[in-house]
């Protein structure tokens, strides 16, 4: 229901200014009738009388007429096929009646109809990878469950492990797409990812994980939020690195966030190269072309926009880095959750 108390007070007033013109305009008619002789000034007062009464007429209509061209153009908002732009033309539209309670709803529908618009999109692109990603999926589980049996029957223990480790997390990422995930379930799947990683780069790391309360093991946050990050932290900081190099992860909470940081010792970035990810990351911008260090954008960029999405723009990551001195990224995630 809208509640405008100005604008009932109004309707009220201008009523009651109507219906005293019209008593004021019969009494003095009927008056002068019986009392003038002067039939031109009894006209043309008549006539001044009725003049009023119709502008306060047409007052009256244009008040009530102006809420139903309003939620005209509401409906044609909801039909447009770019809602972006219909949005923009009825935010230049005149300056009549905003600030009204209509005024306002009519904004919170456009900004609902827009998040719906944008969640729809978010949807439609996690369906799209998933079809993308799933070819026969059945066909690869099978067909890493046969390699995993042929390798366990000729005692090949590494093979096995990393074939059902990368069953895992196809199964994983494919099952779930575009959907939320306990931390302790990311945190399961990162360890199949270091599993692999580590038959390919043999004490090239070390993965530390320190989480201060268990509580935060139950929270939820988007699929496919720590792995990315920790897949920046081999690729892009100890890959090229010499000698082992540590990755950690801290999780502890806040009086109102649960934080997560992951960091590690390797080559770090530089400070245009950090600015240009910050930037991008705020929507300001997209990474200079470069295979790696593109790629490397993206993942946090995609990570941040699907935690803003879900849990609101006051949450998301934040990146700090120096050449030489590592890497950390901070999420940010809400306490209390839904």
């Amino acid at each position: 229901m809208i509640k405008n108390t100005n604008t009932s007070k109004k309707a009220a007033l201008v009523l009651f200014i109507d219906a005293a013109l019209s008593v004021a305009a019969l009494a003095v008619i009927v008056v002068l009738m019986f009392r003038s002789r002067d039939h031109a000034t009894l006209l043309i007062l008549a006539a001044c009388l009725m003049i009023g009464h119709a502008l306060v007429f047409y007052y009256e209509i244009k008040e009530l007429l102006f809420p139903i061209r309003e939620l005209e153009k509401l409906a044609a908002i909801v039909e447009a096929s770019d809602l972006q732009q219909t949005k923009d033309d009825y935010d230049k539209r005149d300056a009549i009646g905003e600030g009204s309670e209509l005024d306002r709803l009519i904004n919170r529908v456009i900004t609902a109809l827009h998040n719906d618009y944008t969640s729809q999109m978010l949807k439609s692109q996690a369906e799209m990878h998933a079809l993308q990603s799933q070819i026969n999926p059945h066909f690869l589980y099978n067909t890493l469950e046969t390699i995993r049996s042929h390798a366990i029957s000729n005692q090949s223990t590494e093979i096995a492990e990393m074939t059902e480790a990368l069953a895992t997390l196809f199964r994983y990422s494919i099952s779930q797409a575009g959907e939320m995930a306990t931390f302790a379930q990311e945190l399961e799947n990162v360890q199949n990812y270091l599993l692999i990683q580590r038959y390919r780069f043999p004490e090239k790391f070390v993965f530390v994980k320190r989480i201060e309360e268990e509580s935060v093991l139950s929270y939820k946050l988007p699929i496919l939020t720590i792995q990315p990050i920790v897949e920046n932290a081999i690729h892009h900081g100890l890959e090229t690195k010499m000698g082992t190099g540590t990755i950690t992860l801290r999780a502890f909470t806040t009086q109102d966030r649960l934080m997560i940081y992951i960091m590690d010792d390797g080559m770090g970035m530089s400070e245009g190269r950090l600015k240009e990810i910050q930037q991008a990351m705020e929507g300001k911008g997209s990474p200079s072309s470069g295979s790696k260090g593109k790629n490397m954008g993206i993942a946090m960029i995609n990570v941040n926009q699907r935690i803003k999405f879900y849990f609101g723009s006051e949450y998301g990551l934040k990146v700090y880095s120096a050449p030489g001195a590592g890497t950390t990224v901070e999420i940010s995630l809400p306490k209390k959750q839904s």
